[in-house]
């Protein structure tokens, strides 16, 4: 009956293939690396549950080979077929190894046995089949008894169901799940050798036979990957195969498809031999014309490699012309994805281009240049010299309107308002009157606060109605109706202050009346009294004190009492003259006399009194401090040293005696207790002869402070954060433990020791290098043996919306979404709640852009739940603004354009330009201020922005898989004068959006880093970034608050994520940073603790200075990067920031100048070896111009000097050329890698031969060493 089947099906193979219209049901051939064999499952095999003839080996391979058919085809039939007639088979099948099939003799067979069976051996036995895995039942074993079929372990959903852990090392999808398929018919014409299926053979050979079910099988997934299992081989040697297949279409057409020589109604396929002698399609680049306006064509091109014949096929939107070939056009395109699929006979490729079709626009004409049209449309894509795409302009003469408003065209609607004025003084008051300047309905103020005073517009003094009179009030003290002139305020008639008069006559203001008034003195023994000249009441006594008859010498009046020791004399009430005693200090009256205190200036004395004479003297202190004491030097006094006599105080106080020997056995010798020695010992300082005559000094501590508490054994710190429990070693080292991944300085928990990552499916789970406790899997999530990629470990599922991606413990890689506040797992998502700061709207929600908003009951416009909210774009009519928007309180306004500057944002692409557009938005807004992009590939742009200063602004650049496909580009933005803010040059490596944490402000500041230190990527730990000092902050040291005076340094990365700003005041400086008034631009960043610093990755440094509390504004940006690699050998390039050395970029170099024009200059290369710093003692600079001029020399400085050179002389005239540098620590033997390529521009005004005409330069390889002296130096180089 087999025979009969076989000649059946074999024959109708070959009899209906013929009516095959086109082969194409046979997608691939699958080989799946089924499974790696470990020394554990083979020694549980062996000397467990095997009982086989052949020992289970590590390292064994298991294959399974799949059919992989297009949706809803059968498999017919795996055969290998002869030459009709012949002995000889052109298309055998044979599967190969260079070893020896593996085979379980004892439970298995040629085909699958029983599924209960699969713990026991069988699960790695060689055999084959049609979809079948095991049979249903078994007589022992564990697990499921029901039949199985073969699926990718990628593919298999219910996990293991067969194995029960009898396998130590199989873990994960077995491959296996339940089903049924028909019995295999095989063995047909009885030319299958099965010695490999069932003994220890290396071929397994059909010829003139094959194996197959009836009916015929589909995959598990028939509409689907519909894959079929034929076959299972185990073997440590290399696998290798050729099959034929017949296949059966859904419509029941027969298609054979062979591996190597095809009859009639066969196929050849390369898919059918393995490995594949076939190279699968591949494209190396898809392009097209785009942008493009919708009214032109799309071109697309597509470059493909791969085994001839390759088919091409374009899909998108429109009517695609030649969609066949390599290069289609398309009529009606749209923006989007056009896709190219390219094939051959052992695969295929697709992949997307992105286009941009700009819609055709109408456009009108702006006969006033107001921005604003009218008049017949005219429809294109670019827009027509003086149209504009609107035509809402009613007043098409006149620039400044559009329609006529209140005025009328060509009048401006210049909004006014008015107020009454109702007394006729030009000032108004009442309630305000709007109107227009062309219709004048009162006066256009209302500061009058009295309407109906025509003489006052404010109340002032006196009120409304009443004349602020200004006049002077003078004090009346006396009450006698005059006024004091030197007392006296301002006031005003209509109020007289109390106590004031208006006139200033008194000139005797404490006295009632005026001088020659009478008045009364009260003393009975005069008459006439009078008010003196001196403002005194007296009369006239009958005689006066020396008898003259009513003369001057009166009581009160001034003498002279004849004593030269006083001083003010008067004659008093019974005409005695005396005066006041004149004191030490020649004041009359004074309290400075003798026996009072005094000061005589001198530290030496105390007691200071004035003497007799008027001397101030005090009173000798002595050596025991006591003012007029008598421990005197050269008294006697007591050393305490019983062995010395003859003790005195010196003349610096030291009470001291003579020793019979000093204590170096000299005769009254210096060597005395007390004075200074030498004790011999490099450990001590501050070394004394004690009192018993031993030199012995304080121990010098691990600081070099004598007599210290810096001991060893005592904590000090090492500086580095990775360790704790820091104290000073015998050797007076300061040095930690070393803090573990649990946190524990001198803890065990070290990289590399055992953990447990509470993941069952894990074994010999060990501490990383970044301490996350990891295990490894049998095979990690990307089917790697014992791979990194482990569940927990990070991952990118490749979405720009998820951040924290991680292997999930069924291996999907998954991240959480990102939300509308960049957090990733936040939960502001869109359409979520949260708050517009807008108080007239309600349900904020943030959109699909993440913009939050509410409603307006009426938008801007009046309308209900119109669109034309705040923040939404609008039409201010203004030409001279830009990104005009309703504010909050629905006014339209925008940016004004003029009084800005021209920064320059300069962007190099990789290999999809188009992917890679930016936005320079104002900070913490969503209005763009400027845009521009995509580009060309592997092209660098300079754009043009225009920023006003005094503003802050943020720049965001997009490409969906960052700027580094192929070559890596970049960014650059600077402002007009050449100063660098962002600098991602070279380093555009992001994914989605580059955005750095900080916004930029204009203008930018000019303190920065040391020019030395700018730009250098090569850094190595614990050093200090240098901020060039600042005078004005210098100048603060010791004056006044110390810590309101320093420098702030920001290190960033200017793609985003890390963002750190450390303050350093004169008061609080990094350790180590040397003392004074520079101490504070130090900064020693591996210092850090909180965020520190990463390594390895590109970041910008920014500083500004502080002065009493003030900051000035950040200065320009140098690139920065922590590379310990790098600094062995670091890259240097010419100088890029702004001064006297300023290379990379200038354009104003000449040769022969005597000057900075005259000279280029790199970077310092500087390197340190066992702890010394050792300079570069060579620089290489390699010059060239992309019309292949090529010039490479070398200098023993980092200067070049652009001279009068003989040989390969730099081209005449101006020309811009390419320069890069690198340097050497050996003199030439060796170099250090070259740094980034600058463009310089040269002027060369030599005549020849001291300048190359265009056509006659050579590329020439010179070495010129600059400290040569062998001919003048006019004749180097």
């Amino acid at each position: 009956m087999k025979k009969k089947f076989f000649h059946f099906l074999f024959g109708a193979a070959l009899l209906c293939s013929a009516s095959a219209v086109r082969a194409q049901g046979l997608e691939n051939i699958i080989v799946e690396p089924y499974y790696t064999v470990t020394q554990a499952d083979a020694d549980a095999y062996n000397n467990n549950f095997g009982g086989g003839s052949y020992p289970l080996a590590a390292g064994m391979n298991v294959y399974r080979v799949y059919v992989d058919m297009a949706p809803n085809y059968k498999l017919n039939t795996v055969f290998g077929s002869p030459v009709g007639g012949g002995g000889v088979s052109p298309n055998p099948l044979d599967v190969t190894t260079t070893t020896t099939f593996w085979n379980d003799d004892n439970f298995g067979s040629d085909i699958p046995g029983q599924t209960r069976r699969l713990d026991e051996g069988t699960a790695f036995d060689s055999y084959i089949t049609v979809n079948s895995t095991g049979t249903a039942g078994g007589a022992a074993g564990c697990g499921s008894a029901a039949a199985q079929v073969g699926v990718l372990r990628t593919a298999d959903t219910d996990g293991n169901l067969t194995l029960c852990t009898a396998y130590p090392s199989f873990t994960g999808a077995d491959g296996n799940v339940p089903g049924t398929s028909p019995a295999l018919t095989y063995n047909i014409g009885g030319l299958i050798n099965f010695s490999a299926l069932t003994a220890d053979g290396s071929v397994f050979q059909v010829i003139n036979d094959a194996w197959a079910t009836l009916p015929n099988s589909t995959g598990q997934d028939p509409t689907g990957t519909n894959r079929v299992l034929i076959g299972q081989f185990t073997t440590n040697g290399t696998f290798s195969f050729h099959l034929n297949v017949q296949l059966s279409s859904p419509t029941s057409v027969l298609e054979t498809y062979v591996w190597n020589q095809a009859g009639a109604g066969e196929v050849v396929s390369p898919l059918l031999t393995y490995p594949s002698a076939c190279t699968p399609a591949a494209i190396t680049s898809a392009t097209s014309n785009s942008p493009i306006c919708s009214l032109d064509p799309l071109n697309l091109s597509v470059v493909a490699t791969g085994t001839a014949p390759l088919s091409y096929t374009w899909t998108g939107v429109g009517t695609i012309t030649n969609g066949g070939t390599a290069n289609a056009s398309v009529t009606g395109a749209t923006t989007g994805n056009y896709n190219i699929a390219v094939s051959n006979a052992c695969g295929n490729v697709n992949q997307n281009v992105a286009v941009v079709v700009n819609t055709a626009t109408n456009w009108y004409a702006d006969t006033d240049g107001d921005g604003f049209g009218a008049g017949t449309a005219t429809l294109a894509c670019v827009q027509p010299v003086g149209s504009v795409s609107n035509n809402t302009d009613q007043c098409p003469a006149d620039a400044n309107k559009q329609v006529p408003g209140a005025c009328g065209c060509g009048v401006a609607d210049v909004a006014a308002t008015y107020y009454a004025d109702t007394d006729g003084d030009g000032f108004g008051a009442g309630p305000a009157i709007p109107g227009f300047t062309c219709i004048v309905l009162g006066v256009t103020n209302n500061t009058d606060l009295c309407p109906t005073d025509a003489n006052k517009q404010a109340p002032g003094a006196c009120g409304c109605g009443v004349a602020d009179v200004a006049t002077t009030y003078y004090a009346d003290t006396d009450g006698d109706g005059f006024g004091d002139p030197a007392d006296s305020q301002a006031g005003f008639t209509c109020s007289v202050p109390s106590g004031f008069v208006t006139n200033n006559t008194d000139n005797c203001p404490t006295l009632s009346g005026l001088i020659g008034d009478v008045c009364n003195d009260n003393n009975p023994n005069t008459s006439g009294d009078v008010i003196t000249a001196n403002c005194v009441c007296a009369g006239v006594a009958a005689n006066d004190c020396l008898g003259v008859p009513g003369g001057p010498a009166q009581p009160g009046t001034s003498c002279d009492d004849g004593l030269a020791t006083t001083g003010n004399d008067t004659w008093s009430a019974n005409c005695v003259c005396a005066g006041q005693l004149i004191d030490c200090l020649g004041v009359a009256g004074g309290s400075a006399l003798p026996g009072t205190s005094c000061d005589d200036g001198l530290a030496t004395t105390g007691n200071d009194t004035w003497s007799a004479n008027c001397v101030c003297a005090g009173q000798l202190i002595d050596c025991l401090g006591v003012a007029g004491g008598t421990a005197l030097p050269g008294t006697a006094c007591n050393d305490n040293n019983p062995n010395t006599s003859g003790d005195v105080y010196g003349a610096n106080c030291v009470c001291a005696g003579v020793l019979a020997n000093d204590c170096l056995g000299v005769p009254g010798g210096p060597a005395q207790p007390g004075t200074s020695c030498d004790d011999g010992l490099a450990t001590t300082g501050n070394d004394t002869w004690s009192a018993n005559c031993v030199c012995a000094g304080q121990l010098i501590d691990c600081l070099g402070v004598a007599g210290g508490t810096a001991l060893p054994g005592t904590s000090c710190d090492d500086g580095l954060a990775t360790t704790g429990n820091d104290t000073w070693s015998a050797n007076c080292v300061c040095a930690g433990q070393l803090i573990d991944c649990l946190g524990v300085a001198g803890g065990t928990a070290l990289p590399g020791t055992a953990c447990n990552d509470n993941n069952p499916n894990t074994s010999g789970d060990v501490y990383g290098a970044n301490c996350v406790c990891a295990g490894v899997l049998a095979n990690d999530c990307l089917s790697v043996p014992g791979g990194p990629a482990q569940p927990g470990t990070s991952c990118d599922d490749g979405l720009a919306t998820t951040g924290n991606d991680t292997w999930s413990a069924n291996c999907v890689c998954a991240g959480q979404l990102i939300d509308c506040l960049g957090v990733a797992g936040g939960t502001a998502l869109p359409g979520s709640a949260c708050n517009d700061n807008n108080p007239n709207t309600s349900g904020d929600v943030y959109g699909a852009n993440c913009v939050c908003a509410g409603v307006l009951a009426n938008d801007c416009l009046g309308v209900p739940g119109g669109p034309a909210v705040p923040g939404t774009a609008c039409n201010d009519n203004n030409p001279n603004t830009i990104n005009d928007v309703y504010g909050a309180n629905c006014v339209c306004a925008g940016t004004p354009v003029g009084g800005c500057d021209n920064w320059s944002l300069e962007l190099t692409t990789d290999n999809a330009g188009s992917e890679t557009t930016w936005e320079i938005r104002n900070a913490g807004t969503t209005t763009v201020v400027d845009a521009g992009g995509p580009y060309a590939n592997n092209t660098t742009v300079n754009e043009v922005v225009c920023l006003i200063p005094g503003a802050c602004y943020e720049l965001i650049v997009t490409d969906a898989n960052g700027m580094s496909n192929g070559p890596i580009g970049g960014f650059v933005l600077r402002d007009q004068n050449g100063k660098r803010v962002l600098d991602n040059a070279g380093d555009g490596v992001f994914t989605g959006i580059s955005q750095a944490v900080a916004p930029f402000c204009s203008p930018v500041g000019n303190d920065a880093i040391l020019s030395s230190q700018c730009d250098k990527v090569d850094w190595t730990p614990n050093q200090f970034l240098i901020a060039t000092p600042n005078s004005a902050v210098s100048a603060q040291y010791g004056v006044g608050n110390q810590t309101d005076d320093g420098y702030e340094f920001r290190l960033f990365n200017p793609d985003g994520g890390y963002d750190r700003t450390v303050y350093q005041s004169h008061a609080n400086t990094s350790v180590g940073a040397p003392a004074g008034p520079n101490a504070a631009a130090h900064l020693n960043y591996s210092a850090l603790v909180t965020n520190p610093v990463p390594q390895n990755v590109l970041l910008n440094v920014r500083v500004r200075s502080r002065v009493n509390g003030v900051f000035s504004a950040w200065g320009p940006a140098c690139r920065f990067k922590i590379d310990a690699v790098a600094a062995n050998c670091p890259a240097v390039q010419l100088v890029s920031t702004p001064g006297s050395q300023f290379s990379c970029g200038a354009t104003n170099k000449i040769v022969g100048n005597s000057g900075p024009d005259g000279r280029i200059v790199s970077t310092q290369a500087s390197r340190v070896i066992g702890g010394v710093s050792q300079q570069a003692n060579r620089y290489q600079f390699d010059i060239t111009t992309t019309g292949g001029y090529s010039r490479t020399i070398v200098a023993t400085t980092r200067t070049l000097v652009l001279g009068q050179w003989y040989t390969n002389p730099l081209l005449c005239g101006f020309n811009t050329y390419s320069v890069r540098v690198r340097a050497s620590f050996d003199g030439g033997a060796t170099w250090c890698p070259y740094g980034a390529t600058c463009s310089v521009g040269i002027t060369n005004n030599l005549a020849a031969p001291f300048c190359t005409s265009a056509p006659a330069f050579a590329g020439v390889m010179m070495t010129v060493c600059s400290s040569m002296a062998t001919r003048p130096p006019a004749l180097l180089p």
